[in-house]
């Protein structure tokens, strides 16, 4: 798997020397060889136990086989109405993120 792009990422709230961070990640889209996934961050200062939401981000990653080419991956099985929200979504986001990409293109770069 490779990375293919990370979205923003702002803290609404810091994380502080010594506190762990605890990140969750769930599938948002699939798509035929890339895929966006949702990552959530808390921190948790162990003194006090308290756990406080950080931050999100949407990764999206490309699966690739042992030469480095795209691959395949299998769909993805939506069970409930957050998650066929969250995909709608996603693909707003992701016709976003290829409307910037194929903004910034530089044909003669490098």
């Amino acid at each position: 798997v490779a990375t293919v792009s990370i979205d923003s990422v702002e803290f609404s709230q810091p994380v502080k020397v010594g506190e762990m961070i605890i990140l969750k990640a769930r599938l948002t889209w699939v798509g035929r060889t890339s895929m966006e996934v949702l990552v959530e961050a808390c921190s948790e200062n162990y003194l006090s136990g308290k756990i406080i939401f950080t931050n999100r981000a949407y990764v999206t990653f490309v699966a690739v086989d042992e030469n480095n080419k795209p691959h395949q991956v299998p769909g993805l099985i939506l069970t409930n109405d957050e998650e066929i929200n969250e995909n709608k979504n996603a693909i707003q986001r992701r016709e976003q993120r290829l409307l910037r990409r194929n903004a910034s293109a530089r044909p003669n770069c490098c």
